[in-house]
Order: C-alpha cells, then structure tokens, then sequence
C-alpha cells in the first residue's frame, strides 16, 4: 500500500470513528449520501468505483451504534411503534431467505447477503431518522424535501446533457441528476408531481412561495432532458389520475369546474411540450404509438451471441422469463433462485448463475418485479407485500388525510415503476421509504398515544 492510499485509509478511519460516536451525524451524512451519489463521478471524472461504495460502510456503521445504542437502552421500541418491528421482521426475513434460498440453489451467500444492501439501509436510515430525531416528521416537510431533491436535479442534468454533446448523444443513460441511474429520476419526477400536485388541490395552498403549477413545470426538466419514454408517459398518467382521485372524493378545496380546467390545462400543455420538444423532436411518432411496435417492445427477446445476451430484453417479456426460471419446483417458486443469481457485484468481483445467461445489466433483472420473482420468489413478493401493508395499518390510526392519499400515490408510483426498472435498488429510493415510514410511525404514535 503506497503513502498516498496509507493517509487516505488513516484519515477515513478517524473519521468514521468520530461518525460513530455523533450518531446524528452520521444519519445526516448517511442521507446526504443517498441524494449525492457518487458513481456520478465515476462515470464523468473517473473517479474510483469504490467512492460509489462509501454509503455501505457508513450504513454498517450506524447500524452498529444504532444496535449498541438498543442494547444500552439509550434507545427502545415502545409497543405501539409498529413499524419498527414491521422493518425488523422485513429484514430478518429477507437474510432468513436469502440463506435458505442461496443453499438450497448453491448460490454465492456472499453476493447474496450484498444484494439485500438498499434494503438495509432503507432500514438503517429508517431508525436513524426516527430515534435521532434529524428530520421533521410530517408530510408536509416529507414533500417540501422530496420536492427540493427534484429540484436540486435540474442543474445537475443541465450538465449531463451538455456533456452528452446537447443530446446529440445517448441521454437517456447519462442524463441522471444525482442519482446512479435515469430511472431513479423518474421514479422521484413522477413522485413529486403526484404529491405536490395532490397537495395543491387538497389544500388549496401552496407548499412554497413559488405558484405549484409552474413548480411542475421545473420539476419536468430532467425528465424532459433524459429523453426517457416511459417517464414522459407516467407524468401524464400521474396528472389525471390525481385530479380524477380528487375528484372522486371530492375532497378537492378547489370549484369542481376550475379544477377540471386546471387538469385540462396542465396535461394539454404538458402533452404539448412533450410532443414538441420530446416525441417529434427524438422519435417516429406513428411507429412509436403502433400497437404492435409496443406489444414487440415489451415482450422483445434478448439477442443471443457465444458469451450470452447481446441485447435488452424487454420488460414484459422479463417478467414472463422469471416466472419461468423458478418454476421447475415447488422449491423454486417459493424461494426462487437466489438472491444475486441474476445480478453482478462489480465490488466483490461476484456474479450470478444465470447473470449472463439473461444478459448483463439488461436482462431478467431490469425491473424490480422480474428481480423479485427469480431471486426471491413467491416468499419474496410475500415480505415486500408484509411491509406496506404493515404501513398501511398504521396510517388507519392517523387523523390526516393528506398522508392516505400520499401513501396510494407512493404505492402507484412504486408499483408502475417496479414494471420499468428495479425501483427498490437504490440509495434515494431507500431514503424516500424509510423518511416516509418514520413520518407514519410518528403520525401514528401521538395518535394512538392520544386515544389509549
């Protein structure tokens, strides 16, 4: 080990060791984290692989003050905090079926156990923020901050797309704001506009001193430079389906007929901007919207060469081969095979059994749904499904709407999502969950605290 690496390992010793005893400082670093990702600037400056890898040792580090802290007693779980137990029984099961599974497939354990890292650290940070008290729990302070995290991507994507030659080249890889991949971006563009808008109309106030209408229309930029089709797609879908769920309750603050006019006008000129600036200006518009172009564009086969798949296959069609892989025996439908069995772990230098028999990076494991169900199996889908309906009890004990209504456009966001990308296999992704349980839990906590 040369000086140069030697200083480098002594300084970050130190500091973690200092990060150890401010526990909320390190939640705090740990957050900040999760938004600056830094394979940003492994992709741009090439910078080392491992500085993308920082997040995972300040999360074990946490985890062990936060475990030393339960111990100690300077931290407990009271009985009615649901949640907590509902992520420790989330995590427990999942290292219990990766074991199982990862024997019974002879898989690797430890690419396995590796796979399981953004849900630890969604949980890690879940207990962070709650017992160290760093954020203001409340859903208005939850979107305030998601809706920040939108904003803070637009210059971050302005460059992306500029050293993409203008869009001149690939921008639906590069353009990624902050995040370790473009689909992230969507997931928290459409997020924002679903909660922010849902606000606005619930409320009849606006979060900011900017007007929530041309908030939106900030918001859109990243996704507009990304150049991604889906996503455009899913930000006309989110408008209408919030506007009709207002509607429906008629819950909305605002006249019902100025409401109408406000959805009208807001996907008429979203629709239009996208048209204009994005479709016309990128893609042919009469094979794009042909239904047979869309049924060969999601149930697409990989290409085939000597060292596996030389093509992306498509996401419908990714579904449909994980269901197929584990379904040879009662075993392998529960279990699946393996945690890891389709994915890579660049770190470790470790990669799945069936990795590139499907097709590195773009195959069975490029949406949340198809990883899920030929890593983890039916069990699988089972804990992911035991997680949010646990959250879901809890808010039966809130007395606010608006964290219902934020909670259906949550799951909506994640459920469409998990068809388009492993939604769950990221930093930002875990912060989102793990700020938003917390703010349950505490909802819920004075709550019941209140009527018992």
């Amino acid at each position: 080990m040369d000086i140069i690496k030697l200083i480098f390992v002594i300084v970050g010793l130190i500091y973690a060791l200092l990060m150890f005893f401010r526990p909320k400082t390190a939640t705090y670093l740990l957050i900040f984290l999760c938004i600056f990702q830094f394979s940003w600037f492994t992709r741009y400056f090439g910078a080392s692989d491992y500085l993308g890898r920082i997040l995972y040792f300040f999360a074990m580090l946490l985890a062990v003050r936060i475990i030393l802290d339960f111990m100690m007693r300077n931290i407990k779980i009271r009985k009615i905090e649901n949640i907590s137990y509902s992520m420790l029984i989330f995590i427990l099961g999942f290292i219990g079926l990766t074991v199982s599974s990862n024997i019974y497939n002879q898989e690797n354990m430890i690419l396995g156990l590796y796979e399981l890292r953004y849900y630890f650290i969604m949980i890690v940070l879940f207990f962070g923020i709650y017992y160290y008290s760093v954020l203001q729990l409340s859903m208005e302070s939850f979107i305030k901050g998601l809706v920040l995290i939108g904003l803070l991507q637009i210059p971050f994507s302005i460059i992306q797309f500029i050293l993409a030659g203008g869009g001149a080249y690939r921008t639906l890889d590069s353009v990624t704001g902050t995040f370790n991949n473009y689909g992230v971006l969507v997931f928290v563009t459409i997020l924002n506009i679903g909660l922010l808008l849902n606000y606005k109309l619930e409320t009849n106030k606006d979060l900011f001193r900017l007007n929530t209408y041309y908030l939106l229309f900030f918001l859109l930029v990243p996704l507009l430079l990304s150049k991604s089709r889906t996503g455009t797609g899913l930000v006309l879908f989110m408008i209408g389906a919030v506007f009709l769920w207002a509607s429906i309750r008629k819950k909305t603050k605002i006249d019902p007929i100025k409401a109408t006019v406000l959805m009208s006008s807001l996907l008429l000129i979203t629709g239009f901007l996208f048209y204009n600036f994005f479709w016309k200006a990128n893609y042919d518009i009469k094979m794009q919207f042909s239904p047979d172009y869309v049924v060969s564009y999601y149930m697409r086969e990989p290409r085939i060469s000597g060292m596996g798949s030389t093509g992306s296959m498509g996401r419908a069609r990714a579904v449909y081969e994980a269901t197929r892989l584990i379904s040879n025996n009662f075993q392998t439908i529960l279990l699946g095979r393996g945690s890891g069995s389709v994915s890579n772990a660049n770190l470790l230098g470790k990669h799945g059994t069936y990795y590139f028999e499907f097709g590195p990076l773009v195959g069975i494991g490029r949406t949340q749904f198809s990883k899920v169900i030929a890593e983890n199996g039916v069990i699988g889908l089972f804990l992911l499904s035991y997680l949010f309906v646990s959250a879901h009890k809890n808010i039966e004990y809130v007395d606010k709407e608006n964290i219902r209504t934020s909670y259906i456009i949550i799951l909506v966001s994640l459920f469409l999502l998990s068809f388009y990308m492993p939604v769950l296999q990221s930093p930002i992704s875990a912060l989102i969950l793990s700020y938003f349980f917390a703010s349950v839990q505490f909802a819920s906590y004075k709550r019941r605290k209140t009527i018992f």
